[in-house]
């Protein structure tokens, strides 16, 4: 579990940022909203508390993750970042980029993920932990294949995270500026 600020880019409605904040694990997003702007930090003091405490027990405590390199720069079809329990997608891509000796800045890139139950891939915000991802994904998989199917999982069960380049977007300025 996971909290973020980025209430904007993951709700449709217009929410007050000092009475909400949004939880998530591993790839979903639920936005909590409170009466007052003290009931809120204290939510998320106690929250960001408690999962820290709860983070620093789970086992292994690293992962590795096959990155595709689909930033149409050359260079390696895909690269291993090791990536640990408090890495979040944003410095997941900043590694990326120097496994792939990518100098570009960071923030021009994206990583993606196919969770395998999904054909199509889809963004991550840049505040999720892949290695959350990963692991969520790797038990859903065990819980739902035999002991003797675990050396045939097809890539349709596999978790794959794509390194992007963001798609730019344009602003006008009047000529008057």
């Amino acid at each position: 579990m996971w909290l973020a600020e980025c209430i904007e880019e993951v709700s449709e409605t217009s929410l007050k940022g000092e009475l909400s904040f949004v939880l998530g694990w591993p790839t979903s997003n639920t936005v909590a909203t409170f009466g007052s702007k003290e009931d809120r930090n204290s939510w998320h003091l106690l929250l960001s508390r408690y999962i820290s405490k709860q983070r620093d027990l789970v086992e292994p405590r690293s992962v590795s993750l096959k990155v595709y390199n689909r930033a149409g720069d050359s260079g390696p079809q895909f690269q291993i970042v090791n990536v640990d329990r408090n890495d979040t997608t944003q410095e997941v891509v900043t590694m990326a980029l120097e496994t792939l000796g990518v100098k570009d800045d960071a923030r021009g890139y994206q990583l993606w993920v196919i969770s395998g139950k999904d054909e199509s891939a889809y963004p991550l915000i840049g505040h999720e932990f892949p290695y959350a991802i990963k692991l969520s994904h790797l038990r859903q998989t065990l819980d739902s294949v035999e002991n003797d199917q675990l050396r045939h999982i097809s890539k349709h069960h596999q978790c794959q995270f794509i390194l992007k380049k963001r798609k730019k977007t344009h602003t006008t300025q009047s000529s008057s500026e």
